[in-house]
């Protein structure tokens, strides 16, 4: 039976959560007489992990105990803890010479746990190399591993280990040096040995770590093809993998891969499809094997033989046909193979019209669900009611006609698609505005969005249903009325009626929708005119975004905004900073009419927001003359700790032009400034202006 004071600490660590006193009564028994009680308390700091740190001091005065099962707690419980035992790891460091193989072990996985504060310790962790136990080899060579290029000074000391006798050493050997990168380039020659080990773990390794030296593994291609026959599926996999990594000098070893094409394995029958594709023009000769496999009962070799295919090029041109077969298969991911590569190096060849197919149909997004027939001249079935084609077949616009029928379709599914695909022809919809026009009042949001879109596609062509287009300002749907907003704004001046229910939309619930408004308001320029006084009614609104979208509103209008130019003065005072900004850069839109205020602008450079401050900078310099009153204001920027800042002054000051003179030098001083963009800045001042 367990004593009391041993079932009184594990108690305790079920009350981590539930009381702050567990954890200092834990810790009194780390001096316990008894070394099971010190064991369970170990333990018991331990399940805190980092919540422990205040007790790591305590701990590690338990690394010197003489009982080895509390030492190895310790060394666990401090690994536990992260980069906060990076203090202590002198004191871990020094376990590395335990007696105990178990309290080694753990002393170098722990110190591999401190992050950057294990370097200093490498050494002794390279040490542990020639330990007795094949465990902390193993250990020591992860952790070393995983140093990356800090370890390249132990890379000799990693080879070595490759002739250990224990296979778990030998495969931690591999990997050590293939973490080092090309830095391993100089033992390529020992890890090609360990292509004949007798554990398969190893050899699988080996092929791995040859793969990933690329260019310098060449000489040991023949030797990595050996593996292809490998009886461990793993390693003929990551044989035929690092061979396609290879790229040309895998080249003469071609056939050998193709002959995995029939591998008993799934997986190395799709990695040979694969290979062959990155080995490219290289495995022309083995074209017909490749386009063999577009028929293959697996998907996923089926998938790689016809991306393999596509790295082919002009070699590849016999089986276009086949690779078009693949756009009707069941499996999503052939057909997006499928699309890809008629959409590119294969696209000339293929049928007509699926010549014209295009990347840009997202398959398995966002599919294009207009039923097509014969009357379109080409149809990829996707599933067993619907009949999709890419966008792209439709560019010269020979079925634009057949599209527009469905807009009748019974199925609402297919209505909205085929308003889908009407917004995507652009221009080539033209003839069927109307009918567009028509699903602007649809039941769907989706497919009034679609509508909405495909109108402005449409350009000019539009404009007879801009009234139409105008009344889905006041859609439900948010997208519908940004779209709304969006059209608008493309149609120009025939939008001009319609600008006071854009101006409305400033005050719209939905963010897009205001932001979509500032920006119609802008295209509409000065047919924004009459409804100007209706913007600047809304400098006084309580929403901040909605004074600071009616700020850059009028800003729009430059110098047509000059009547305001009181009212935009007035917001350089309000609460928001955005508000603040967009005044300080309409004012600036009004050129010469905002002369009368280059003071109050200065008095923003003062500002408590940085994008104030920089605002100010740059308006003043767009005032040119107008604002070499406040040259010096604008010099005292160029210290500013914000680059930007400093950038505007520069440039400021040099649309000064001979006004800047006495700031000469202290343009001269941000040559040498941190930021290159400021550097620049002052090199166009000095060079334009002085």
């Amino acid at each position: 039976m367990r004593d009391v004071k041993t079932v009184s600490v594990e108690a305790l660590e079920r009350l981590w959560d539930h009381t702050t006193l567990g954890s200092v009564a834990v810790e009194a028994r780390l001096d316990h007489a008894d070394a099971v009680v010190r064991r369970s308390a170990v333990e018991a700091l331990g399940y805190l992990e980092e919540r422990a740190a205040p007790h790591a001091g305590a701990l590690v005065a338990r690394l010197e105990d003489a009982d080895t099962e509390v030492r190895l707690g310790v060394v666990e419980a401090m690994g536990c803890l992260g980069e906060q035992a990076a203090p202590y790891a002198g004191a871990i460091a020094a376990r590395l010479e335990d007696a105990d193989a178990g309290v080694r072990r753990a002393a170098v996985d722990t110190l591999g746990s401190l992050g950057e504060a294990v370097e200093p310790y490498a050494g002794a962790i390279a040490a542990r190399l020639a330990d007795g136990d094949a465990e902390v080899r193993r250990a020591a060579l992860w952790e070393l591993g995983r140093l990356g290029e800090h370890a390249v000074p132990y890379a000799v000391a990693f080879a070595e280990q490759l002739e250990d006798a224990n296979a778990g050493v030998r495969c931690a050997a591999v990997v050590a040096l293939e973490n080092l990168g090309r830095q391993a380039a100089p033992h390529a020659g020992a890890i090609a040995a360990r292509l004949e080990d007798a554990h398969a773990d190893v050899r699988r390794s080996a092929v791995e770590a040859l793969g990933s030296l690329g260019e310098h593994a060449a000489p040991r291609a023949g030797a990595i093809a050996a593996r292809l026959e490998d009886a461990h599926a793993d390693v003929r996999r990551s044989a035929v993998e690092a061979l396609g990594s290879l790229g040309r000098h895998a080249a003469p070893h071609a056939g050998a891969i193709v002959a995995r094409l029939e591998d008993a394995h799934a997986g190395v029958r799709t990695s040979a499809v694969e290979a062959l594709g990155r080995l490219g023009q290289h495995a022309a000769p083995h074209a017909g094997d490749i386009g063999a496999r577009l028929e293959h009962a697996d998907a996923n070799v089926r998938r790689s033989a016809v991306a393999a295919l596509g790295r082919l090029g002009e070699h590849a041109a016999p089986h276009a046909g086949a690779i078009a077969a693949r756009l009707e298969h069941a499996d999503i991911n052939v057909r997006r193979a499928a699309v890809d590569l008629s959409a590119g190096s294969m696209q000339r060849h293929m049928p007509s019209p699926l010549q014209r197919l295009g990347r840009n149909m997202p398959i398995n997004v966002r599919r294009l669900t207009v039923e097509l027939d014969e009357e379109c001249g080409a149809h990829v079935t996707l599933d067993a009611r619907v009949v999709a084609a890419p966008l792209n077949i439709f560019d010269e616009s020979p079925h634009a006609g057949a599209i527009a029928a469905r807009l009748e379709h019974a199925d609402a599914n297919v209505r909205r698609a085929a308003v889908d695909a009407l917004r995507r022809l652009g221009e080539h919809a033209a003839p069927h505005v109307g009918a567009i026009a028509a699903r602007l009042e649809h039941a769907v949001s989706i497919v009034r969005w679609a509508a909405v879109e495909a109108l402005r596609g449409l350009g000019e062509h539009a404009a007879p249903h801009a009234g139409a287009i105008a009344a889905r300002l006041e859609d439900a749907d948010a997208d519908v009325r940004e779209a709304a907003v969006n059209a608008l704004g493309r149609l120009g001046e025939h939008a001009a009626p319609h600008a006071g229910a854009i101006v409305a939309r400033l005050e719209d619930v939905d963010v897009a929708v205001r932001w979509a408004a500032v920006e119609a308001l802008k295209s509409l320029g000065e047919h924004t005119m009459p409804h100007a006084g209706a913007i600047a009614a809304q400098l006084e609104h309580a929403d901040a975004e909605v004074r600071a979208l009616a700020v850059e509103a009028l800003g729009s209008l430059a110098e047509h905004a000059a009547p305001y130019a009181v009212a935009l003065l007035e917001q350089l005072e309000d609460a928001d900073a955005e508000v603040r900004v967009a005044g300080v850069d309409a004012l600036g839109s009004l050129g010469e009419h905002a002369a009368p205020y280059a003071g109050a602008i200065a008095a923003r450079l003062e500002d408590a927001d940085a994008v104030v401050r920089e605002a100010a900078v740059h308006t003043l310099g767009s005032l040119g003359e107008h604002a070499a009153p406040h040259a010096g204001a604008i010099a005292a920027r160029l210290e500013h700790a914000d680059a930007d800042v400093r950038r505007s002054a520069v440039e400021a000051l040099g649309s000064l032009g001979l006004h800047a003179a006495p700031h000469a030098g202290a343009i001269v001083a941000r040559l040498e400034d941190t930021d290159a963009g400021v550097r620049v800045a002052a090199e166009q001042a000095l060079e334009f202006t002085f």
